[in-house]
């Protein structure tokens, strides 16, 4: 057996505390122990060396020499554990601190101690880092109640916003905000002084309430915000129009719906506030939450303008090929043009030499105009082509630059080959006869009839107007002119003006290699609804929507076609069914040779077949043929594909959509332009009360027609809701109303069935005999036998 372990040491280490003060008493008991231990080893020579064993000195010594309750052979010291812990229990590398009760050995005395052993993996067990684990216990409560005080999350704390004692904060922006989270959720009016940058207390608005709340920063260098002191007692009603539920407050806690469904309806705002905080907010608030929403959301309109450099730079980086112009006049924006490469080549592979022209307002505070130039597709779809943003209106000086730069990027060198259509706007004729002197220049015939109707109304000059626009040669022209004449003298001379020539405005004057005999100008007014929602973002963020919208609708028609298995596009093969409905009325009598004769309405009329024409100049005019060469292509058992226009094959529209815009990175990857100079925004257009219209304004001619097939689906629906039998599916209560007692729950089959069952429940007499006396009654009141409940 070990010596350390049969003879417990205890109190040899116990002294008073004057041996620490210099005093060399030693208490009575503790001497004669200590003397009678060293006089029985001293007799025995027992070896004391650390480690090892000797059975002489469990001989020898008796446990009524030790004056110790604790000491027991069978079980542990606790005493001699004590003593470890407490010598253990030091902190820094000095002399051992030293308790009361406890005592070292003298060093005179040649006792050495054997080591107790606390932690068999590490040979150091009194290093500075075993101690601090082993500390006492007074230390190791104080480690439990070191305090954790709670973090301030806004995603957590945002439905069930709390404030407690030690709540820490970023900033103090973000405990006002709690502060009036916690307001809203408990329907509670508070306020926020004194408020600097030190300190900041949250009370009450009612002058009598002990509500406060104090927080500051944790230190200066630390900018950590803590509650200091809290007392959220109340005294007084709750309010039911927190003044902390703002406008920019319901924008910001609903910022990511926003983000995703930028047209969220005012209703539905105003309906999810309610049922999520509880709280009823009026129309206008809701409109201006939503307005702030969506300011964040696409960014401030002055700060794009600065960026515009930048942006071009990403928008020729990401789209080789491109042109980007940017106007300036003394460092102020004034245009900014867009022709991507893709667009460039694919009308140059496919589209017909057709350009529509026109411009539509802007929304934003900057006001201004958006210029575009669309073609069409082989699918007869618009096709945009270049766009460009000016801060001024509609101009000589504006359309001129944009049709330089756009010259120049379709490389139109000889203009007797392409057409524009336009609306005729101010300035846009003398920039297309300066710029194109030989191209043929369109009009749109809706809004000359809108000019000419200001003047001479009347359904018959009106139908003798378009008659005479649709005319495709000029025979019929002619004696549609010479109608409208005899109507209206004054109406006939209205179209000798030099701003309205007759090629400008009628098929049976247009040019036949355009293939193209559209008379309105729909082309850009479908672009300008199809951009309709970007016209009031900022500049930056509507040209990105926009090209976007065309980046994704090039990709769609590519997918789209791929299904597609015709020769011929898909709204082509429309035209031609159309086309060989007209086509029965006519036969055709061939010469054998290319020219066949053709006679029917209007006729007779000669079809080339080798030249593609005929005397209508429909087949010329649009590249289809028209119903008399379609018939005389089908007597001839030929196939009408073979007589298209190349214009119109699939593999055409292939070609055109085959090209692709590529996106752009993030603003923050946007190339750094240093010497470009700046560009400052134009100045700000004059607001107009209310709300900013984004629809067009409709022509009167619209209205009408618009009001006409309005009444006109009105009279049809009350129409049908007269006629059709009110009933509901075979699984519910069937409610046709009965045409002989006019009562509802059954008709005219089934009434003599409900009344039998009814008389014959309610008299003594069969119902076949009660049916038969109450039919030969002149009186015959039908209600009586009838019962809503049966």
């Amino acid at each position: 057996m070990n010596l350390h372990k049969e003879l417990s040491p205890e109190p040899l280490y116990t002294f008073d505390v004057d041996q620490r003060n210099g005093h060399e008493e030693y208490p009575d008991a503790t001497t004669l122990q200590f003397e009678s231990f060293l006089s029985r080893i001293n007799s025995k020579n027992i070896n004391m060396n650390i480690g090892e064993e000797t059975d002489n000195v469990k001989d020898t010594i008796d446990e009524e020499d030790f004056h110790d309750s604790d000491y027991n052979i069978s079980g542990e010291d606790d005493d001699f554990q004590e003593v470890i812990v407490v010598n253990k229990n030091v902190k820094g590398r000095g002399r051992p601190k030293i308790t009361p009760g406890s005592i070292n050995v003298p060093s005179s005395s040649a006792i050495v101690v054997p080591p107790q052993v606390v932690d068999t993996e590490s040979d150091y067990v009194d290093s500075d880092e075993m101690l601090e684990e082993v500390g006492s216990e007074k230390e190791e409560d104080k480690l439990q109640e070191k305090v954790t005080y709670v973090e301030y999350n806004e995603e957590k704390h945002k439905d069930e916003p709390i404030l407690e004692l030690g709540m820490t904060f970023g900033n103090f922006t973000e405990f006002k905000q709690a502060c009036m989270e916690w307001g809203i959720k408990n329907r509670r009016e508070l306020k926020f002084y004194p408020n600097d940058t030190e300190r900041v207390v949250c009370i009450c608005k009612r002058k009598d309430c002990p509500f406060r709340i104090y927080a500051s920063k944790l230190s200066q260098d630390d900018p950590t915000v803590q509650i200091k002191s809290i007392n959220l007692t109340h005294k007084g009603g709750m309010v039911f129009d927190n003044p902390h539920m703002t406008p920019k407050y319901i924008a910001r806690r609903y910022f990511e719906i926003f983000k995703v469904d930028p047209i969220w309806s005012i209703n539905g705002i105003i309906a999810t506030v309610r049922k999520d905080l509880n709280y009823t907010i009026s129309y206008k608030k809701a409109w201006r939450a939503k307005d702030q929403a969506l300011k964040w959301v696409v960014g401030d309109e002055s700060l794009q303008y600065g960026k515009l450099l930048s942006y071009r730079a990403e928008l020729l980086n990401s789209n080789p090929g491109s042109t980007v112009v940017i106007w300036r006049n003394e460092e102020k924006f004034q245009g900014f043009y867009v022709c991507f490469g893709a667009l460039k080549e694919a009308f140059k592979s496919g589209c017909r030499p057709f350009i529509s022209l026109d411009g539509c307002w802007l929304k934003g505070n900057f006001g201004g105009n958006l210029l575009s130039a669309v073609a069409i597709d082989p699918n007869d779809c618009i096709f945009p082509v270049a766009y460009a943003v000016i801060a001024q209106n509609e101009s000589k000086e504006t359309w001129s630059w944009f049709l330089e730069i756009l010259s120049e990027d379709l490389e139109i060198r000889n203009s007797h080959h392409i057409a524009f259509m336009s609306d005729r706007q101010k300035g846009l004729i003398g920039a297309v006869k300066d710029l194109f002197p030989f191209a043929e220049h369109r009009s749109c015939v809706r809004h000359m009839y809108q000019n000419f109707r200001g003047k001479h109304k009347g359904k018959a000059l009106k139908d003798l107007v378009w008659s005479a626009a649709i005319a495709s040669n000029e025979i019929t022209f002619k004696k549609c002119m010479e109608k409208i004449e005899q109507e209206d003298r004054e109406a006939r001379n209205w179209f000798n003006h030099p701003e309205r020539p007759f090629q400008s405005w009628t098929r049976a004057l247009f040019k036949t290699n355009i293939r193209c005999d559209m008379l309105l100008n729909n082309l850009c007014e479908s672009f300008n609804k199809y951009i309709l929602d970007a016209r009031d973002k900022p500049i930056i963020t509507m040209l990105e929507m926009i090209k976007n919208k065309l980046m994704k609708r090039l990709h769609s028609k590519r997918i789209w076609i791929e299904k597609y298995q015709d020769k011929i596009c898909p709204k082509i093969v429309k035209k031609l069914n159309k086309i060989s409905n007209e086509a029965v009325m006519f036969k055709p009598d061939y010469s054998g040779g290319p020219k066949v004769l053709v006679n029917g309405p209007g006729g007779p009329y000669v079809v080339d077949m080798m030249a593609k024409s005929c005397t209508c100049r429909r087949f010329e005019l649009t590249g289809l043929p028209c119903p008399h060469a379609y018939i005389s292509i089908i007597d001839n058992s030929e196939k009408v594909e073979d007589y298209v226009n190349p214009f119109y094959h699939i593999d055409t529209f292939k070609n055109v959509y085959s090209h692709y815009i590529n996106p752009t990175n993030h603003e923050d990857h946007w190339p750094k332009i240093l010497n470009g100079g700046l560009v400052f925004p134009p100045n700000v257009v004059k607001k107009k009360r209310g709300r900013k219209p984004k629809n067009r304004k409709k022509e009167p001619e619209e209205l009408e027609k618009q009001k006409a097939a309005e009444t006109t689906k009105k009279r049809a629906r009350k129409k049908t809701e007269n006629t059709k039998p009110q009933k509901l599916s075979k699984k519910g209560f069937v409610k046709g109303r009965c045409s002989i007692c006019k009562e509802e729950g059954h008709n005219a089959k089934g009434h003599y069935n409900v009344l039998k069952r009814v008389v014959g429940t309610s008299s003594n007499q069969s119902p076949d005999q009660t049916l038969e006396q109450a039919e030969n009654d002149d009186f015959w009141d039908y209600s009586k036998f009838y019962h809503p409940e049966m």
